[in-house]
């Protein structure tokens, strides 16, 4: 979903595109798009492994975004892979992973944790040329 043209990129078009629906989607939207970059081979389904990867990634992300130092428990992404997979084939479809956040809606936490440091990345950024305006202002 977020690189749309499949070309292995994600441009500036598509970096709106996937902030908009983040911050202003649907919960639909955001579960269908939080799905889908877990499905990060369109198969449908994602297993733990592709589970722990786009995990691992996404705390990168945040961290490198905030400065915030975010560990990963592995043995704690097992156990909400193993919440969400209800069928216990070792996949988890977009039913099954719909399911799992109604049931336990701090899931959406992973994705909200991005998108709140998405957020507060672009606050300080403007904050930062706020600051730098009112000191040329000033000068």
């Amino acid at each position: 979903m977020a690189d749309t043209d499949r070309d292995g990129f994600i441009n500036f078009l598509h970096f709106l595109s996937i902030m908009n629906t983040m911050i202003h989607g649907a919960e639909e939207e955001k579960n269908y798009f939080s799905f889908s970059l877990l499905d990060q081979y369109g198969h449908g389904y994602f297993d733990l492994q592709d589970f722990i990867e786009v995990m691992r990634r996404f705390v990168a992300n945040y961290c490198m975004l905030t400065g915030n130092n975010v560990k990963i428990d592995e043995n704690r992404l097992k156990a909400v892979f193993k919440e969400m997979d209800q069928k216990e084939d070792g996949t988890v479809d977009y039913q099954e992973y719909k399911q799992a956040l109604k049931q336990n809606p701090q899931l959406i936490e992973y994705v909200n944790l991005f998108e709140g440091g998405v957020k507060e990345h672009l606050l300080q950024v403007e904050e930062t040329r706020e600051i730098k305006a009112r000191t040329l202002v000033d000068a």
